[in-house]
């Protein structure tokens, strides 16, 4: 007597909770599938045959009753366990075939058995063997857009025999084949019945399949109505009995049109939502832009308006640019979205002028609305970063109004114009498409091997467009504009061709060690990552110009920051100018922060100031110099002789004096010719501090004690060096807040771009993982190949945009000191928000997933 392998025990499914209209699927449904048996499952639309093979596949779970597979009941399975049971004990073969796209049909083949860790010799034997006993071992190579349909559903059906599991679950095998092909399918299903003793148990709603089962369960409202045995007849006797026993089934008159309209606006929601929240994100930032670069305030107050007016019309240009192939992608994502049912309303009998009309009016409707409300979030972000970087600079350089009209009518101009072309594009294309196409599932990237040869010559080219770049910006100042056009153009390009090259001929060396490629889900990471590679180097080349402008704006910014010192440095060698009667404040300062302090005496006689000119033999008196090629300043150093001699000594030294005394001539004396002169003796106390940066707090404060009445509109002037700094900071704010500006402009656009691209391509891994999740992978395993997918894909911008800042900022040596000096800080800052968002969007992706 055979043992049963599937026994399904009283089994009740209802769906729905608490206040929920609750609905019965099955109703105290009863039957067994014996070894070796083929059973067959028949009913309408609605009588609960995907909720059983839900069921009986561990997708789902029974509300009442029991399911035992293989003596194993699946209630007491939980976790990983049951991953591995659904790997090893079940195989499946689907109606649409649900290979993975982006592997080879060997790969498709082989996942089940990586999956259980089994060795890679051993995973390479037992594909050969399944793939030669079903006829596919000359196609195993290929991809599955390039097989027929028959050679898919084959490998479908070797991929579920591999394991050699105990029943295997066929759902609709034949309903995506043509009627050869679909006999084919039968005659090896039904061969391997008989002859490997394969336990099957088969959903169709078509007799002439059914006919080739041993026993029909028909069921109607969740229970089995009639069993029906073929017993010792012949197929075409049993096909006949089928064919009369199927018309008592319940067939049910349902309004298609309304159910499929309703359902497809209901199932696309959270569709929209993504699409309306890019578009929104995308027209905020780009008003956030604009209200920067119409500021006239700003750049009239920077002090080098022409420079700031150069760089903004080219940030302007650039983020149009950037912004315009954004709206493309969200253009593309509407057009999937609506594709069928536009092939819908053509099958109703629409024209297609008609279909083009309703797609020109919802693309400008939805633009509209969009950037309306786009526009709102950029006068609230636009206003956020104003206070906030008004708070952190101190300063107050833009308007108070929340709304900047110039910038809100640029903006909606330049999106209806954009909405517009999108719109004409979307209708040429309508126009040239046929119904059948429209009807179709969307096109999977094209996934043929290229040449090695070519990827090598793209990354040689890709290197030299990057070099070009990079050595056009180190010559910024000789080639001046024509390095800056020159290092946008070959950088982009670079970008593009090392992208896509490098990471593929990775991935090629990946898969030449089988070791590490069949171990577990290696395959499927390998082939995920090829897949955004190969659809997704657009996009992450602009990432990676994004994320390069973002970090490059932050860290000139803050190199800004810190010029303003710098620029007081090298300018002024004392950090502070005391007279004897207010010397006292030093000991405000912590003496260990101080380097030097030298007193040089002298008296007011007349018109006349005498200085003692011993004091200077004693230690001398030192002024900054002409700065050197290299930026470096020279320092000269002043004895008594010296300072006779040098009106530049003298004069920085009259500078220093109280204001009422440096009109005055000034002499220098004999040590003992100043003790014999008449006059009150005074001293000048000129203090050098270990780091000037670190102590500007407290030496401004003792600058503004002792000078509390100090006409601030001629401080550039001022012989102390905490003035000339305030001089040169409100010269450089202007920079500073263009900067963090524009960095933060550029790094909302960089997370909106990136994420709406991921989220939006959801659906096609959604039912990649579910296969997975099918043949006995588990959400652990496929939530860390997820992780890691993603993790090389945030990567590689990442580590060119960091590399492009490198070079790039060789291009503000005209401004800066040192550009590099203060970039430890902006990177690392910077790569630690970029992870943060990086978790984020993996946290959101992976929930969509699995939703």
């Amino acid at each position: 007597m055979r043992t049963s392998v599937v026994t399904v025990d009283k089994v009740t499914k209802i769906y729905g909770n608490g206040k929920e209209e609750k609905t019965t699927a099955l109703n105290n449904l009863s039957f067994t599938v014996k070894a070796g048996e083929f059973v067959g499952i028949m009913g309408a639309s609605g009588s609960g045959k995907t909720t059983l093979l839900n069921i009986l596949s561990t997708l789902d779970t029974p509300t009442h009753g029991q399911v035992l597979i293989d003596g194993e009941d699946l209630s007491k399975i939980k976790g990983k366990k049951l991953s591995t049971f659904r790997g090893e004990k079940i195989g499946f073969i689907f109606q649409d075939f649900s290979l993975l796209d982006n592997l080879s049909a060997f790969d498709n083949i082989s996942i089940p058995l990586a999956l259980q860790g089994m060795d890679t010799d051993e995973i390479i034997q037992k594909v050969n063997d399944i793939s030669s006993r079903l006829g596919i071992h000359q196609v195993l190579d290929k991809h599955p857009a390039q097989l027929s349909g028959g050679q898919k559903q084959r490998v479908a059906s070797a991929r579920a025999l591999v394991t050699n599991p105990k029943i295997v679950l066929a759902d609709e095998p034949t309903g995506a084949l043509d009627s050869e092909s679909a006999k084919g399918l039968l005659e090896m299903l039904a061969s391997l019945n008989v002859h490997a003793n394969v336990s099957i148990l088969m959903v169709t709603h078509d007799p002439y399949s059914a006919s080739y089962c041993d026993r029909i369960l028909l069921i109607k409202d969740g229970k089995i109505f009639q069993e029906i045995t073929k017993e010792d007849q012949s197929r075409q006797e049993f096909h006949e009995k089928l064919l009369t026993s199927i018309g008592q089934l319940d067939r049910r008159d349902y309004d298609l049109i309304t159910k499929i309209a309703w359902y497809s606006t209901k199932g696309k929601i959270k569709d929209y939502l993504l699409l309306f929240s890019g578009l929104i994100m995308a027209s905020g930032i780009f008003y956030m832009f604009q209200s920067l670069a119409t500021n006239d305030r700003l750049i009239h107050q920077s002090g080098n308006a022409s420079t700031i007016t150069i760089v903004i019309h080219l940030g302007s240009i650039l983020l149009g640019v950037i912004t315009f192939f954004y709206l493309l992608y969200a253009n593309s994502f509407l057009m999937n979205l609506k594709r069928k049912e536009y092939g819908m309303l053509l099958m109703l009998g629409a024209s297609k002028s008609k279909i083009i009309f309703l797609n020109f009016l919802e693309t400008i409707g939805i633009g509209l609305v969009s950037t309306l409300a786009g526009n709102l979030v950029g006068f609230m972000l636009s206003k956020i970063v104003t206070l906030f970087l008004q708070n952190i600079l101190d300063t107050e350089l833009m308007a108070n109004s929340l709304v900047n009209l110039k910038a809100f009518l640029i903006t909606l101009v330049f999106f209806v114009i954009c909405f517009f072309l999108t719109a004409i594009v979307n209708g040429s294309s309508l126009a040239k498409q046929q119904l059948i196409n429209l009807m179709k599932k969307q096109a999977t990237p094209d996934f043929t091997d290229s040449k090695l040869w070519y990827l090598v010559l793209q990354f040689i080219s890709g290197s030299f467009c990057l070099g070009l770049g990079y050595y056009a910006m180190y010559h910024v100042l000789s080639w001046k504009v024509k390095a800056v056009v020159i290092a946008m153009i070959t950088i982009f390009w670079g970008s593009y061709l090392i992208i896509h090259s490098c990471v593929i001929l990775i991935l090629s060396f990946v898969k030449q060690r089988k070791n590490y490629y069949f171990k577990e889900m290696n395959a499927i990471l390998v082939a995920q990552i090829e897949y955004r590679i190969k659809s997704y180097t657009q996009i992450l080349t602009v990432i990676a110009m994004l994320f390069a402008l973002a970090l490059g704006a932050l860290t000139v910014g803050l190199g800004f920051g810190q010029e303003a010192y710098k620029s007081a440095d090298k300018a002024l060698f004392y950090d502070l100018i005391l007279t004897q009667e207010n010397s006292h404040v030093l000991n405000q300062l912590d003496q260990n922060n101080i380097k030097s302090k030298t007193a040089y005496r002298f008296k007011a006689v007349g018109e006349h100031v005498l200085i003692n000119k011993g004091d200077f033999d004693k230690r001398a008196f030192i002024v900054n110099g002409p700065i050197s090629a290299q930026g470096d300043v020279v320092q000269k150093s002043f004895n008594g002789s010296a300072m006779e001699k040098s009106e530049i000594a003298q004069k920085n030294f009259s500078n220093m004096l109280p204001e009422a005394l440096q009109d005055k001539k000034i002499s220098f004396v004999s040590q003992e010719e100043f003790g014999v002169s008449n006059g009150v003796t005074q001293a000048l106390v000129l203090v050098k501090t270990k780091n000037f940066k670190k102590n500007y707090e407290m030496l401004a404060s003792i600058v503004k004690k002792i000078e509390p009445n100090k006409n601030l509109d001629f401080i550039f002037l001022s012989a102390q060096k905490v003035h000339r700094y305030q001089a040169h900071a409100k010269g450089f704010v202007g920079f500073q807040y263009m900067g963090f500006f524009l960095g933060l402009a550029f790094l909302t656009m960089l997370t909106s771009c990136l994420m709406f691209k991921i989220l939006t391509s959801y659906k096609t891994d959604q039912e990649r993982y579910k296969i997975l999740l099918k043949i006995g992978a588990n959400k652990s395993g496929i939530n860390r190949v997820i992780q890691k997918e993603l993790l090389v894909v945030f990567t590689i911008p990442a580590f060119l945009g960091t590399l492009h800042v490198l070079f790039g900022l060789q291009l503000f040596k005209v401004l800066l000191t040192n550009p590099y000096d203060s970039i430890a800080l902006p990177i690392t800052d910077f790569l630690m928000i970029y992870f943060v968002y990086f978790y984020l969007t993996y946290k959101m992706y992976s929930k969509i997933i699995f939703s």
